[in-house]
């Protein structure tokens, strides 16, 4: 478990969307809107050009976000507490990152970059809701995609993560509720890869990211992982969980408050 060395939150004193009140969230300003990024002093025009032109394409989503329209409510109060925007602080820096990302995203998962990836995790349907739902390859690689996106959470022990990815639509196939969050047994054996609650591929998913992560790969594993998904998707699944990684540290790094 993470030691907590300083939160500046007052537990037993909630704010109005239930977490412990806190007097400023954030180390420095998240980024909003683009005029956030015309006002930044620190940035020639060039640089502000760059990030608001970038922003204003992210804000008008080609695909249906269900956040935007409060679909799953818990997950809306926990996603607007989300900081990674304050990368946009360095907007140059931001928009060659976030590039990257939406790249990497279609790679990894076969979604159409970050409009794709928004679509699925934030509508009660899941992958159902996407337009992609039939293509059986793409169902497997967004299920393996997500769970490593829950390992990598639960091994740092990111509190703000953890809550965010299970309100979160991860999983491919819906409960007898129709729920696509990820099952409290599930979730209780994310660190047991050995767990008869996942399926074989499941279980190479878990193995596979706890050993990038530990530096513990070892030959049978990798053997596995290759005959698997073949050259390329491993080689793609280490990005992702270095991806998040940084995703996971970025966010933790700006956020005053530790305590979820």
């Amino acid at each position: 478990m993470r030691k907590i060395k300083n939160d500046y939150g007052k537990i037993g004193e909630r704010d109005e969307n239930g977490f412990w009140k806190i007097d400023k969230l954030n180390r420095i300003p998240k980024i909003n809107v683009p005029a956030d990024i015309e006002k930044l002093p620190w940035c020639n025009k060039k640089e502000k050009e760059k990030g608001m032109e970038y922003l204003s394409r992210l804000l008008k989503p080609k695909l249906e976000w269900g956040v935007l329209n409060n679909e799953m409510p818990k997950q809306s109060n926990i996603w607007y507490q989300m900081n990674v925007m304050c990368m946009a602080n360095d907007p140059e820096g931001w928009v060659d990152y976030y590039t990257y990302y939406e790249k990497l995203t279609s790679l990894v998962t076969g979604l159409d970059g970050n409009d794709g990836i928004m679509q699925v995790t934030t509508s009660k349907k899941g992958i159902d809701a996407s337009d992609k739902r039939d293509d059986p390859d793409v169902r497997r690689k967004v299920g393996n995609a997500l769970l490593i996106v829950l390992a990598v959470t639960t091994e740092l022990d990111d509190q703000y993560m953890l809550r965010m990815m299970l309100s979160t639509s991860t999983e491919t196939t819906p409960d007898e509720n129709g729920s696509y969050l990820m099952s409290g047994e599930r979730v209780a054996m994310l660190h047991r890869p050995e767990s008869s609650v996942w399926s074989d591929e499941e279980r190479l998913v878990l193995q596979f990211t706890y050993a990038v992560m530990r530096e513990e790969m070892t030959d049978d594993i990798w053997k596995r992982a290759e005959a698997a998904w073949g050259m390329k998707e491993p080689l793609r699944y280490i990005a992702w969980i270095g991806q998040y990684i940084y995703m996971n540290l970025f966010m933790a790094a700006m956020y005053r408050r530790q305590i979820w």
